[in-house]
């Protein structure tokens, strides 16, 4: 593609047709151009946005705006620039108020809605952030609300941390992770979760452990200093003591059903087995063969025999953003990072101020806490015996 990124770009989209990878490819060749240093390039393709329907815009914002992010711009910081045109301000206006009326239409497919409010996170309109927050609400479909908290973490208003928090006990679990995971990566954010905690709005058992983990190994020292004031008692430092409490569930007979729903509720967020969860940790199938002894050991101990390739690492960008994650790979210009339910971050070298090793293991210690000694029998019993791990 080379230097004509933009004109291939634009070229494709013009042709349409029925080729079902054009979408990948398309937005593959958008990230191309927004990781351009010359600006001149995404602007051109952004100029034409309006000429295509819906489906297309997004492929457009989605992918520059990615590749913007990559080099620690964003399409707000963009239109912002001297070098860009006015007009390019009244192109993408009214694209985005078209993506706010279809994110708030209750007749639209939701399909629709999720992808006007993947659009808005590259919107530089006042009105966004207050359109997406309404939708915070338990009418609203949840895989839209998850949806909204990504988007307003892409944004990043002044009022976000509030505006979530003050709504926690409204949040399904699985929103309330994704607010944790949007929140924990500024410092001001972070912060603003912590003294929520303190302050009894948030409970410390609704914040789950891999989340406590985040925020215990937080970049900032400040964060680090009121996570362990608040969480820092909860793990046993002493981990071969709490295998040793534990030998008696070798005795138990593990059961291989209720270990499959173990499993999916405290192990899919990282590992998977069949169809249930994700693959981000290392593949089960690979220890299966281990004993029951050592399984127990690297349920209870993960940190004992960790695999140097799955240890969580944190980037801190120019910006001050904070990224956690193992590495799951490199090229000569970018770094990805691959985290709980399959999510990546991909960072240009360029845009790293600081790229440290955390020398723990992705999954988090004190499980034993949220699991009977049954449970840990009947998760083993799953691991080593289960077909669907092959």
């Amino acid at each position: 593609i080379g230097t004509q990124a933009e004109d291939f770009l634009l070229q494709l989209l013009r042709r349409g047709g029925g080729n079902p990878q054009l979408p990948t490819i398309a937005l593959q060749t958008a990230i191309i151009v927004g990781t351009d240093k010359d600006d001149s390039k995404a602007i051109q393709a952004l100029m034409e946005i309006n000429k295509f329907d819906a489906t297309e815009q997004q492929i457009i914002l989605r992918g520059i705006g990615e590749g913007l992010k990559r080099r620690g711009l964003s399409v707000q910081a963009l239109l912002k620039k001297k070098t860009t045109p006015d007009s390019l301000n009244a192109h993408l206006q009214n694209t985005f108020t078209k993506a706010e009326a279809i994110a708030v239409d209750s007749r639209a497919e939701l399909p629709h809605r999720i992808s006007a409010i993947q659009l808005l996170a590259f919107s530089h309109l006042d009105s966004t952030s207050t359109t997406l927050t309404k939708l915070l609400t338990a009418q609203t479909p949840q895989a839209m609300q998850i949806q909204v908290v990504q988007t307003l973490g892409s944004i990043n208003p002044p009022e976000l941390a509030s505006h979530l928090l003050s709504r926690w006990k409204g949040h399904s679990p699985l929103v309330r992770r994704e607010v944790i995971d949007v929140l924990a990566s500024t410092v001001d954010n972070a912060v603003a979760v912590l003294n929520a905690v303190e302050a009894g709005q948030i409970q410390r058992v609704e914040i789950e452990r891999d989340k406590k983990q985040l925020l215990l190994q937080h970049p900032d020292s400040a964060v680090q200093k009121l996570s362990q004031r608040l969480f820092g008692n909860e793990a046993e430092s002493d981990r071969a003591k709490v295998v040793q409490q534990f030998q008696h569930v070798l005795e138990l007979e593990g059961r291989q059903i209720p270990g499959k729903e173990v499993f999916r509720k405290k192990c899919s967020l990282c590992h998977q087995a069949g169809t249930i969860g994700v693959q981000v940790a290392p593949n089960l199938a690979s220890v299966k063969n281990k004993s029951e002894a050592d399984l127990l050991i690297s349920i209870l101990d993960p940190n004992r025999e960790a695999q140097p390739n799955f240890n969580v690492y944190t980037v801190v960008t120019l910006q001050g953003k904070v990224l956690n994650g193992i590495i799951a790979s490199e090229t000569a210009t970018s770094i990805t990072l691959k985290r709980a339910e399959g999510k990546q971050d991909v960072v240009l070298r360029n845009n790293i101020d600081e790229l440290l090793s955390n020398g723990v293991s992705l999954m988090p210690e004190g499980l034993e806490k949220e699991l009977t000694a049954q449970d840990l029998a009947d998760v083993i019993a799953f691991i080593k015996q289960s077909k669907e791990l092959k």
